[in-house]
């Protein structure tokens, strides 16, 4: 597997290639110094170099605990693509344009309870996949297939930053437990990869 985006940076070539300025690049900096000091990092990893037309990309996500201690985290449950409960776990897309490329789908108005078994323990330098087996798989980015040739940008977002019971569907001792970060777009914790998508494979 070849990973394409650490810790929330862009490869440099990539920032040539979409024509991302040097003072980006340096807020990109300060974006990974900040992450770090919290003590998260997201990793982004790509399954090859690029994609074509019609083709699905895969796409997986790591988060890795840095701190000198446990952490509690939950991976996505029922509505956590949606944003109508946490966590918060979904991926956004956009084109060279910074055009929105995901289209908006009706969302499901009932969601399974919170339960001891959704929170993982995650050991210092361990790591986590919040799509992994147990709880509900990524769909934004299995069911994208890009229709034209071009650089896309792929935004990881993840949220555990309720201490309500109402907005978890939980009880109060079970959100207590889990750690409260904020890893999204528009923060210090905005996590991207850029994904090329050409016409046809390189021969």
């Amino acid at each position: 597997m070849i990973r394409n985006t650490l810790l929330c940076s862009v490869l440099a070539a990539s920032l040539t290639a979409c024509g991302l300025s040097t003072a980006k690049h340096e807020r990109d900096q300060k974006e990974l110094v900040s992450q770090r000091a919290q003590g998260l990092e997201i990793i982004l990893a790509a399954g090859k170099p690029s994609y074509t037309v019609g083709e699905h990309p895969d796409i997986s996500v790591y988060i890795r605990n840095n701190r000198n201690m446990p952490v509690w985290l939950v991976g996505s449950l029922d509505g956590s693509a949606a944003k109508t409960r946490y966590p918060y776990c979904w991926f956004e897309v956009y084109d060279q344009d910074g055009k929105d490329m995901i289209a908006k789908g009706s969302v499901c108005g009932t969601t399974a309870e919170l339960e001891k078994e959704d929170i993982v323990r995650v050991q210092p330098l361990g790591g986590f996949n919040p799509y992994s087996s147990g709880f509900f798989p990524e769909y934004i980015i299995k069911n994208w297939k890009p229709q034209k040739p071009g650089t896309y940008r792929v935004v990881f977002n993840y949220s555990t930053n309720s201490s309500d019971p109402a907005e978890w569907n939980g009880t109060q001792d079970l959100i207590n437990e889990v750690v409260k970060v904020e890893l999204k777009k528009g923060n210090n914790d905005t996590c991207r990869i850029d994904l090329l998508i050409i016409s046809s494979p390189c021969l």
